[in-house]
């Protein structure tokens, strides 16, 4: 089920629809975690669709600054801030404590897999949830 709610976020798509999925995630990620329960393999798909949602809505609803340079040769993605392997620190699921881990896959500049120190792999987990290791 979560797949196929990521899948319009890989194509251009209207801002409006863009907004209206994010409510409908938000919605639906509610009700999965009271009838599934916050662990469920289900809930944390549509917990990842969200950020992942989030994330987009967020890159587009933000304008570029006006002094910004145009980029030559049409655009080009940002170049990932971490690689494969790269040791870091992520905040797990979100949360306030820090956890030592490993980048375990790169989806894009923005979101990556991590394995954490203690066993747990989260996926999609945006960048601003991730520093490199102290």
């Amino acid at each position: 089920m979560a797949k196929n709610m990521c899948k319009p976020f890989r194509q251009p798509t209207a801002i409006d629809d863009l907004r209206e999925a994010v409510e409908t995630l938000e919605d639906t990620e509610g009700l999965a975690r009271r009838v599934l329960g916050g662990a469920h393999p289900t809930t944390n798909g549509i917990e990842a669709a969200l950020r992942n949602a989030r994330a987009t809505l967020r890159a587009r609803d933000t304008p570029p600054p006006q002094d910004a340079p145009r980029p030559r040769g049409g655009i080009r993605a940002p170049s990932p801030a971490f690689k494969v392997g790269d040791k870091v620190d992520a905040r797990f699921r979100g949360w306030s404590t820090f956890y030592s881990g490993t980048i375990h896959k790169v989806h894009c500049a923005a979101l990556y897999d991590v394995t954490y120190d203690a066993g747990y792999t989260e996926t999609n987990v945006s960048s601003k949830f991730i520093r490199r290791r102290l």
